[in-house]
C-alpha cells in the first residue's frame, strides 16, 4: 500500500507543482518503494539534487538535456577511507546516477587522495588537473568529500555544480549538502574469492580477468592499483631487455606495444635517434663503396693501360726485330746480286773481246736477257744514272734502266730488287724498305 500512496502523491505533484516536482517526487517513490532503509536516504539526496539543477533553467540553458555527468571524489587527509569504503560510496553514485535518462556517466576510480591546496603534493598535480579537465568538460559535476568517520557511518559534503557551453562553458550553478552514508559490511563473496585468487597470481591477466567479470565488487579500485602495479612492473622488464639490445627495431617495437608505459616516449626518442644513426652509417658505407669501387676502376684501366703499353713495347720490338732481319736479308741479296751482276758483266766483258768489237748495245742485250722477266721491288727512281748509283750504295739492290724493260716507262734508272717470281715476295722487299724508301712499290717488268 505503501507504494500505492507514493504514486497519487506522484500524481497530484504533476498535477499542482509541475514536472520538476513531479520528477523529484518520483525519485523518493522510487527509493521507498523499493524498500529503502536508511542506507539509501543519502542516495536519495544526491539523485533530487542533480534533478533539481538538470531541471533549472537557470542552471542550464536547456533544462532537463544532461548529456555528460561526471563522478569526481576528493579525499582530504583529515579523514581516511578504507579501500573497500571507497569503493562502495563510488559504487553507490555510479549505481545513483546511472538512472539518469540520456547522460554518459564518467567517475575517477577512487577517491584521490588530494588536500588542500597548500597541502597538494607535486606528484598529485598532474592527476588532479587531469581529474578537473573531465569535470570541465560535463554538464554536471558531482564532487564528494568525506568529513568525518563516525562508526558505521561516513559524513560526507556533497558539492554538484553545473557547466552551461552555451554560456562559455561558465559554472552557472552549485549546490552544497551534507550527507551520512551507511556503509554496508556484506559484500558479493565471489568478488573476495576472485580477488583472493587474481592477488596469489599477481599477473596482468588476472587482474584483468577481476575487473572485466567483477568490475561492481568493492575491490575493484584496489584491482585497479594492482593491475597498474603490475603493468608498470612489466614495462620495466621489458624496456630493460629492449635496451639492453639496443636496436632501432625494438625499441619501435616497444613504443608500438606498450603505449601505455612511462618509457613508451623514450623508446620512441630512442628509435628515431637509432635510425639516424643507422642512416648515416648506411650513407657512409654507401659513399665508401662507391669510392672502393671507383678505385678498383681506376687501378683496372690503369693497369689495362700498362698492359696495352707493355704490348704494344713488345710489338714494337718485335716489328723492329723483323725490320732488321728484312734489311740483313735484303743486303744480304744485294751483295749475291752485286756479284752475280760483276760475274756477268766480267763474263759479257769477255764474250765481246772475242767477238770483235759487239760494242754497248751488245752488253746491254746481254744484260737484259739474264735479269729476264718477273717482279721487281722498285725502291727510287732518278732521271741520270750517277743520281741512281748514289741510291744504290744507299739501299742496296741494282739499278735498272727502264728503257730495256717493256713493262717500265723509258727513261728512268731504277734502284730496284728482282726479278722474284711472285709478287708477294716483291712486295716484302717493299715493305722491308719502307722506312728508307717511303715511295717504293712493287711492278712486273715484261
Amino acid at each position: 500500500m505503501q507504494g500505492w500512496s507514493w504514486r497519487r502523491a506522484v500524481h497530484r505533484r504533476l498535477q499542482r507543482g509541475g514536472l520538476v516536482g513531479g520528477l523529484l517526487l518520483l525519485v523518493a517513490s522510487h527509493f521507498v518503494a523499493g524498500g529503502a532503509a536508511a542506507q539509501t536516504v543519502w542516495q536519495q539526496k544526491l539523485f533530487e539534487t542533480v534533478i533539481g539543477v538538470q531541471f533549472d533553467a537557470a542552471c542550464l540553458s536547456t533544462p532537463g538535456i544532461v548529456r555528460h555527468v561526471h563522478i569526481l571524489g576528493v579525499q582530504t587527509e583529515a579523514t581516511s577511507l578504507s579501500d573497500d569504503q571507497r569503493s562502495f560510496v563510488i559504487g553507490k553514485i555510479n549505481e545513483t546516477l546511472g538512472k539518469l535518462p540520456q547522460a554518459r556517466l564518467t567517475s575517477a576510480s577512487a577517491f584521490q587522495s588530494i588536500a588542500h591546496s597548500t597541502s597538494i603534493s607535486t606528484d598529485n598535480v598532474e592527476r588532479l588537473q587531469e581529474l578537473l579537465r573531465s569535470g570541465d568538460v560535463a554538464d554536471v559535476t558531482v564532487v564528494i568529500r568525506p568529513i568525518a568517520l563516525e562508526g558505521a557511518n561516513g559524513n560526507f559534503e556533497l558539492l554538484v555544480w553545473t557547466t552551461d557551453k552555451a554560456r562559455e562553458g561558465r559554472i552557472t550553478c552549485s549546490k552544497q549538502l551534507a550527507l551520512t552514508v551507511p556503509f554496508e559490511q556484506a559484500s558479493d563473496p565471489a568478488c573476495g574469492r576472485g580477488f583472493e585468487r587474481a592477488d596469489q597470481s599477481d599477473s596482468q591477466a588476472d587482474w584483468e580477468a577481476f575487473l572485466r567479470f567483477f568490475e561492481h565488487c568493492p575491490q575493484a579500485p584496489r584491482a585497479r592499483q594492482r593491475l597498474a602495479r603490475v603493468r608498470e612492473r612489466a614495462c620495466s622488464e621489458t624496456w630493460g631487455r629492449v635496451a639492453a639490445v639496443n636496436k632501432a627495431s625494438e625499441f619501435e617495437r616497444f613504443a608500438r606495444e606498450n603505449a601505455h608505459c612511462n618509457e613508451a616516449r623514450a623508446a620512441e626518442i630512442l628509435a628515431n635517434a637509432l635510425r639516424s644513426q643507422e642512416q648515416e652509417a648506411a650513407e657512409r658505407e654507401a659513399a665508401d663503396k662507391t669510392a672502393r669501387e671507383a678505385a678498383a676502376r681506376e687501378l683496372a684501366e690503369r693497369s689495362a693501360l700498362e698492359a696495352e703499353a707493355r704490348r704494344l713495347e713488345d710489338e714494337a720490338r718485335r716489328i723492329a726485330a723483323m725490320r732488321a732481319e728484312a734489311e740483313a736479308a735484303a743486303r744480304d741479296a744485294a751483295a749475291r746480286l752485286a756479284a752475280e751482276q760483276a760475274a756477268r758483266d766480267q763474263s759479257s766483258s769477255g764474250g765481246s773481246g772475242g767477238s770483235g768489237g759487239g760494242g754497248s748495245g751488245g752488253g746491254g742485250s746481254t744484260a737484259s736477257s739474264v735479269i729476264g722477266c718477273g717482279w721487281f721491288a722498285i725502291f727510287t727512281c732518278h732521271a741520270g744514272p750517277g743520281e741512281a748509283a748514289g741510291s744504290q750504295r744507299r739501299l742496296g739492290g741494282i739499278v735498272v734502266n727502264t728503257n730495256e724493260h717493256p713493262n717500265f716507262r723509258n727513261g728512268w734508272y731504277c734502284v730496284a730488287e728482282g726479278p722474284f717470281r711472285n709478287k708477294s715476295s716483291a712486295q716484302a722487299r717493299v715493305n722491308a724498305k719502307r722506312g728508307a724508301a717511303p715511295t717504293a712499290y712493287v711492278k712486273k717488268n715484261c
